[in-house]
C-alpha cells in the first residue's frame, strides 16, 4: 500500500498513521487505478440504458443503497483513476439494472 504525506491537518485519532512529527500519511487511491478494469464498461452501460443515467443520478441511487460515492468519485472510476471495491461494483450493477456477469464477459 502506498502512502503520501500531507501537512498535519487531520487528528491522529482518525486512524491515520503518522509518518513524522509534522506530517500525516494518507492512502493514495490513484495508485490503485490498475485494479479497475470496469470503469469504461460501467460508463457504456450507464449511457446505453433506455433513459441515460447521469453520474449525479447514479450517485443518488447509490446513496439510497448506503454507498456514498459522489459524482467525482464515479467519474474517477469510469476514467480508471480510482479503484473500485467489490461491494461498490455490485451496487452499481444493481442501480444500472444489469447483472454483474455482463461486466465480467470477455471483451
Amino acid at each position: 500500500m502506498h502512502y503520501v504525506c500531507y501537512p498535519q491537518t487531520l487528528k491522529p485519532a482518525l486512524g491515520y498513521r503518522q509518518a513524522c512529527v509534522n506530517h500525516t500519511c494518507m492512502k493514495k487511491t490513484r495508485e490503485d487505478a490498475a485494479l479497475n478494469d470496469y470503469g469504461p464498461l460501467i460508463r457504456r452501460k450507464r449511457l446505453a440504458s433506455k433513459r441515460k443515467i447521469s453520474q449525479d443520478d447514479l450517485a443518488g441511487r447509490l446513496a439510497q443503497l448506503g454507498i456514498w460515492l459522489d459524482r467525482s468519485a464515479i467519474s474517477r472510476i469510469e476514467n480508471q483513476e480510482r479503484g473500485i471495491l467489490d461491494y461498490e461494483l455490485m451496487a452499481i450493477c444493481k442501480c444500472l439494472k444489469i447483472r454483474p456477469s455482463e461486466l465480467f464477459k470477455k471483451r
